[in-house]
């Protein structure tokens, strides 16, 4: 089910004891609350980069709600889009942010959204809430030096014939 997460219930993935979204057990089984507090100014001080999510604009809405939409003269042209999660009870405890770093415009397409957070388990409990798989900054530059090698064996390399061919429009 897509659900936004205000109001819903989650726990984080365990030895099988505790419910768990991520596992598919039942949303009311689950008892920490989390809140997309994004509305909020402020909230998000203090969190710094913990890794990686490749997926959309419109998938990360549905999964966490609307975030904070800002033009580039309120956040100095750094981030257009973010989600800030929280506890409920405490909105100041931030779980987690995701968030467009120095985009031009706020990507819809398939796209490498930053996750930020202050704990050691920021991406497991990214992951926990929204199902997906997370990466570090080692998998991130591993997958983007990947996608350029394989980018460069696909373009025709210069020969002696080709290389000096000006191609005219």
């Amino acid at each position: 089910m897509n659900h936004p997460i205000d109001g819903q219930q989650y726990t984080l993935i365990g030895d099988g004891s505790t419910p768990s979204i991520a596992r598919g057990d039942s949303w009311e089984a689950s008892r920490v609350t989390f809140k997309n507090v994004s509305h909020l100014s402020g909230v998000a001080c203090g969190t710094h980069l913990q890794g990686y999510v490749r997926t959309t604009y419109n998938s990360l809405t549905r999964k966490l709600g609307q975030p904070l939409l800002m033009t580039p003269n309120q956040s100095d042209g750094k981030v257009l889009a973010e989600w800030i999660i929280s506890d409920p009870s405490n909105v100041n405890d931030v779980l987690f942010t995701v968030y467009c770093w120095k985009e031009d415009r706020i990507p819809h397409d398939l796209h490498y959204w930053h996750i930020g957070g202050k704990k050691a388990n920021t991406l497991e409990l990214f992951t926990e809430v929204t199902g997906a798989k997370t990466l570090t900054y080692d998998e991130y530059s591993a997958e983007l030096l990947a996608g350029i090698k394989a980018r460069r064996e696909k373009q025709p390399v210069a020969t002696p014939t080709t290389q000096d061919v000006e191609v005219c429009f």
